[in-house]
């Protein structure tokens, strides 16, 4: 999907500043549970989504799921995706392979360790900063809004950040 949104996200993840997050890899092969990770702390509402071929039984990937009124749509370093277009792009990943999507609660409850894919937790908060700080600086309108006022995204309301994430976040 094609959104002013990924274009800025890209921009953030990859800085310099964001890589230093990272000890290895890239934000599609290493990173994306620090992304989804933090993500999900500052987008309200939304969910872990593990990516993974049917026949292995650990994750290859995960996502953030957001629901933004009747669309479902998934972040990670591409941007904003639709379902179909996150298993088609995984699909392609892993050579034409069989692709699964589930919740994160229902790959623990299946006993798929996700234990690589998220491995960084005590780097979610800092990062979670980072995004604050530097989402939205080229695009404001489309970027995640910061601040405590609700704004639009893909045309619904979509993200409230406040509390949840911070005790005080900083406004652009």
């Amino acid at each position: 999907m094609d959104h002013p949104f990924n274009h800025d996200l890209q921009a953030v993840l990859d800085a310099d500043a964001a890589y230093a997050f990272l000890p290895e890899g890239s934000w599609l092969s290493g990173g994306c549970g620090l992304l989804a990770e933090s993500l999900h702390r500052l987008i309200s509402d939304s969910d872990i989504f593990v990516v993974q071929q049917l026949d292995h039984g650990f994750p290859d990937h995960v996502v953030v799921r957001v629901t933004c009124g009747l669309e479902i749509v998934y972040l990670d370093y591409s941007g904003v995706q639709t379902e179909d277009e996150l298993i088609a792009a995984w699909r392609d990943e892993c050579r034409g392979a069989s692709i699964q999507l589930c919740s994160l609660a229902d790959a623990h409850a299946a006993g798929i360790n996700t234990g690589e894919v998220l491995c960084q937790g005590h780097l979610v908060s800092p990062f979670c900063r980072y995004l604050l700080g530097n989402l939205g600086r080229s695009m404001r309108s489309a970027a995640i809004p910061c601040g405590r006022t609700r704004r639009s995204f893909l045309g619904h309301p979509w993200v409230e950040l406040g509390a949840r994430a911070y005790d005080k976040v900083p406004v652009f």
